[in-house]
């Protein structure tokens, strides 16, 4: 059983989303989830435009663009790479 994963002040009867089970175990090996996909996010806008990430991960345009903006990311660069 993965009682390592359950939150400290969650009981065995009160439900847990998977994806806070998995936060849980990442965490556990030193693994931070938020970071992580911060990362991953500010890498994805480096290669594409936001409103193009918004439209495929089903995200809000402000969301994606503020992870472009915190990237510090150039369309104009980004146009001349797509034109080739």
């Amino acid at each position: 059983m993965l009682t390592a994963a359950l939150p400290h002040n969650c009981s065995r009867a009160s439900p847990i989303s998977s994806s806070a089970i998995v936060a849980n175990i990442l965490r556990a090996i030193g693994i931070r989830p938020l970071a992580a996909r911060s990362r991953a996010w500010l890498q994805m806008v480096r290669e594409a435009p936001p409103s193009v990430l918004a439209n495929a991960l089903g995200i809000s345009a402000a969301t994606a663009m503020r992870y472009a903006e915190r990237a510090g990311t150039d369309y104009l660069a980004y146009a001349s790479i797509a034109k080739r």
